[in-house]
């Protein structure tokens, strides 16, 4: 997981890519480059700066019980939806294209 900072942004679709290309999110990597300690960058991003932490990757071992609450929660909603809409799924627009794959290391 990252520390990502959002800022609420309005304006066009167009404006808001352009403001990402440019690096309007900030990305830390770690308390190792700013020289503090791990518990002294959690303090400043979490109540300094009101960042709070993302998940970046589909890990559900790493996932907290309500992230995976959250997560089936979802998936249930979509099943259901495709199940009393059949053509719902035909009506999703992507952005952009994203492969997941499951991977279980004990298989």
């Amino acid at each position: 997981m990252r520390w990502v900072y959002h800022k609420l942004r309005s304006g066009s679709t167009d404006s808001k890519m352009a403001a990402h290309q440019r690096g309007v999110s900030s990305v830390v990597a770690g308390p190792q480059l700013l020289g503090v300690s791990k518990n002294s960058a959690h303090a400043i991003l979490s109540e300094d700066l009101n960042m709070n932490r993302v998940v970046a990757k589909f890990v559900p071992k790493l996932l907290s019980p309500e992230q995976k609450d959250l997560l089936f929660e979802v998936a249930l909603d979509l099943l259901d939806t495709a199940i009393t809409h059949p053509g719902f799924l035909n009506t999703v627009i992507t952005g952009d294209e994203s492969w997941v794959y499951g991977f279980n290391p004990e298989t």
